[in-house]
């Protein structure tokens, strides 16, 4: 018995260790790494994967139908890309999960788990099927230390269908003093795509 909790315990303390030393690899949340390197291979893997994430997503519809009503909602989730100015280079992949109540969340693809790909957002509607969305997330060096911010801005507009829509973004990033990083800043052209559950 008591080997058996030696050895739980032990297992508990590896994988906390190796959390814990992957996590001092963090270098950045979202897209926003804090180095050129990192930078660079994000943009080889999120290009690298663009076929096989728009082959997934090219049949995609609206939960329950194609939200072919009068006013459709952007309410759902969608698969989005973002390109680096008018494309054909890709800024981001996500999955974007907009609520009915104004928030956001965002899975982001060219960042990885450790480094934080996870951003969170607020929208309104601007227009009958347009909207700007903001989201935020924290920036990390390669220690784990918190070293600023990174804002996501979208100005969309939703397809008659409400299965889809298409926009353009602006991204940067802040120290913690609230000065832009220019040499991370990004504008492009963004489309989405809606999910279905079938």
């Amino acid at each position: 018995m008591k080997t058996l909790i030696t050895r739980r315990v032990l297992t508990v303390f590896t994988m906390s260790l190796f959390f814990a030393v992957a996590a001092l690899n963090a270098n950045a949340t979202c897209v926003s790494p804090a180095n050129r390197a990192v930078k660079v291979a994000i943009a080889d893997r999120a290009a690298a994967t663009t076929s096989a994430f728009s082959m997934m997503t090219e049949n995609a519809t609206s939960p329950g139908g194609d939200n072919s009503a009068s006013t459709p909602t952007i309410a759902g989730m969608f698969s989005v890309i973002l390109y680096n100015g008018a494309g054909p280079g890709v800024y981001d992949q996500q999955f974007d999960q907009w609520y009915e109540d104004g928030h956001e969340v965002s899975l982001s693809n060219s960042v990885p788990p450790a480094l934080g790909n996870i951003c969170l957002g607020i929208w309104k509607k601007t227009g009958p099927k347009s909207y700007k969305l903001r989201h935020w997330a924290w920036n990390f060096d390669n220690l784990g230390n918190t070293v600023g911010t990174f804002v996501l801005v979208e100005n969309i507009t939703l397809n008659d269908k409400g299965n889809g829509y298409t926009g353009t973004f602006v991204a940067d990033s802040y120290d913690l003093n609230g000065n832009l990083l220019l040499d991370l800043h990004a504008t492009g052209q963004l489309v989405g795509t809606r999910l279905n559950v079938d």
